[in-house]
């Protein structure tokens, strides 16, 4: 059965380049002009992949990418984002997400077709485990709910509740309870991890996904303030241009500048 690859544009040119770059190459492929139908059409009709533009008017790709992810259906998701912002930043912001890959435009489509197929590949060759690790638990009597859930169920379990709730700042107990683990083990989890405690990652995903918001939408900054879950304009301000080197504001200016 050929993969199902869902293109998520708000440019029909862009659009039309995918196409003529995957039509011959054994896909199924379905399009979606938009955020908001490129998030209908992900849920109805499963994808395989999902090559998503970030910068779109009605819905920008990374708010598409956190509701694919709240919803069970299609939390698992293969997405490759297409944007023409190269910036690291927005790159670990969308690997921090979950995205299997960040590509800049424009798209060499001998890079994106080998991109596409490598991504599929280690997705099936995933799969394949997994079936048969389930079919040998069913065989000696285990149950997939083990005690001893691995780390990396822990720490995604963390991080996606915190990147999804980012305007609340929760109690170790909270995320002790939620991973099933204790105060300390989290902290320890996250050094291992991303080498700094779990309240410093969390700052740090807060500026990223304000700075995302900042370039990619005309969200009013005190809007964006709550949202990331700073409590004052000034607040953010000063914490935002320690990590970035400029205000909110002059970082909202830096694309529109000649």
């Amino acid at each position: 059965m050929s993969s199902r690859i869902l293109l998520i544009d708000d440019e029909l040119a862009n659009l039309r380049l995918l196409i003529e770059c995957l039509k011959h190459q054994g896909f199924s492929l379905i399009v979606a002009q938009g955020g908001k139908e490129g998030l209908y059409l992900a849920t109805k009709t499963q994808p395989d992949l999902i090559l998503l533009d970030v910068r779109m008017p009605d819905l920008d790709g990374f708010s598409v990418y956190q509701r694919l992810l709240e919803n069970p259906e299609t939390a698992n998701s293969l997405v490759i984002f297409l944007s023409a912002i190269d910036d690291i930043d927005y790159k670990e912001y969308a690997l921090n997400l979950g995205a299997v890959d960040y590509m800049i435009k424009p798209i060499n489509s001998r890079e994106l077709l080998a991109r596409i197929h490598g991504h599929l590949a280690r997705h099936r060759r995933h799969s394949d485990v997994l079936t048969r690790l389930d079919n040998y638990e069913k065989h000696i009597g285990l149950t997939a709910a083990d005690e001893n859930e691995s780390e990396d169920k822990k720490i995604q379990n963390i991080t996606q509740h915190l990147l999804n709730n980012l305007q609340h700042t929760p109690s170790l107990n909270e995320l002790a309870q939620l991973a099933n683990t204790n105060r300390t083990s989290i902290n320890i989890l996250f050094r291992n991890n991303f080498g700094m405690s779990i309240f410093a990652w969390l700052t740090e995903q807060r500026l990223l996904r304000a700075a995302v918001l900042l370039r990619t939408s005309a969200m009013p900054i005190q809007t964006i303030v709550e949202s990331v879950g700073y409590a004052t304009t000034s607040a953010l301000t000063h914490a935002f241009k320690r990590r970035f080197g400029y205000t909110p504001g002059e970082y909202r200016l830096l694309d529109t500048q000649p």
